[in-house]
């Protein structure tokens, strides 16, 4: 049976939760002339200040999640896959994401980015650097701004850089097509949304790699020997990145590291080795975890033809994002460091061993 084609051959779209990813999805939807129903659990009075936001189009269903007469449900990234809901609906309506419905609307490539750690950064390190080499881009996704907000402005020659997460990952099917991804790090977390199921947290993440084929281009973390094994049995092309040579020396195509405080690479089996940046104090970002997102964006930027003298450009002026290793200041010889966005351990430690310092 052929895969449907969302906009194609469905008119009538049921789309879950009034977030923001929620109304984007409907609005782009309704633009397009579709029958839709946004519903949500919470009150009229809890969603007042939504309204306004939402397509004239669009009809609302308060206090409870909706699809009479939908052929497509668009869930709600909150709402997780365990949940009776899903149970109820019937065995051959398709279950999608604002992400599947955004790339099955996208004109220019996308390229994606998950992981548990690192994936904000990294997501808006490579959008700085396809900004600085003049490419129109759009950044979205998990990282604050739906996709379905912005894709439809990005022509053909321009790229949309995406974060995506496995809340968004588990209902992408055959339209999320990344031409490039990567991978940061696979750790425990989010576990209570996948009800204790690590391997259901990997199968998720593990989605943004289903459609990918031999035109494109996966970046693993060389360090990460979950991640390390994505690489297996995919029929596209597979980089590296890593802190040593050595963690990179079996990369099966090209590879990104570092070596005595320079960054090299080696972007294809045939490329030579090049160093291309020597002056690694001056960039944006400190902190061995800072390192491997900036190796990660760079691999991902210059095998899409972006020059490394760009990319270097790019991650000097490089601002490092709120509540990530933030140098808050200094007091009577303690320094305070406001790293809020680290909500695991995980997070936490790759922080810590940074610093290189007591």
């Amino acid at each position: 049976m052929p895969h449907p084609h969302w906009l194609d051959d469905f008119s009538r779209y049921a789309v879950w939760g009034m977030g923001r990813s929620g109304v984007a999805a409907a609005n782009a939807l309704a633009a397009l002339g579709k029958e839709v129903t946004l519903s949500d659990t919470r009150s009229p009075e809890a969603l007042a200040s939504v309204l306004s936001s939402v397509h004239p189009g669009v009809r609302i269903h308060h206090g409870a999640n909706a699809w009479e007469g939908a052929q497509v449900v668009v869930t709600s990234p909150g709402l997780k896959p365990s949940l009776p809901i899903f149970g109820e609906l019937p065995a051959d309506m398709p279950v999608i994401s604002e992400v599947e419905l955004a790339a099955a609307l996208a004109a220019a490539p996308m390229l994606a980015i998950t992981g548990t750690d690192g994936k904000t950064t990294t997501t808006s390190l490579l959008g700085a650097i396809f900004e600085r080499a003049g490419t129109h881009t759009a950044v979205a996704g998990n990282i604050g701004t739906p996709l379905c907000e912005v894709v439809r402005d990005v022509p053909a020659e321009g790229v949309i850089v995406a974060e995506v997460s496995a809340f968004q990952l588990w209902t992408t099917h055959h339209a999320f097509h990344p031409v490039s991804a990567c991978l940061t790090n696979l750790a425990a977390d989010h576990l209570d949304y996948f009800d204790g199921d690590f391997q259901a947290y990997v199968l998720a993440k593990k989605k943004m790699i289903s459609n990918m084929g031999a035109h494109d281009w996966l970046w693993l973390n060389a360090h990460d020997a979950r991640a390390r094994h994505w690489g297996q049995s995919l029929d596209a092309h597979i980089g590296y990145f890593g802190l040593t040579p050595e963690a990179v020396a079996d990369a099966p195509e090209a590879a990104c590291w570092m070596h005595e405080g320079r960054f090299f690479a080696k972007l294809s089996r045939a490329a030579p080795e090049v160093m291309w940046c020597d002056e690694v104090e001056a960039l944006g970002l400190s902190g061995e975890h800072n390192m491997l997102n900036m190796l990660c964006a760079a691999g991902m930027a210059a095998t899409r033809g972006v020059a490394l003298e760009v990319i270097v450009e790019a991650l000097k002026r490089f601002e490092n994002l709120p509540h990530r290793f933030e140098d808050v200041g200094e007091v009577e010889g303690v320094r305070f460091i406001d790293d809020s966005k680290a909500t695991n351990a995980h997070a936490a430690m790759a922080g810590l061993r940074g610093l290189g310092l007591p």
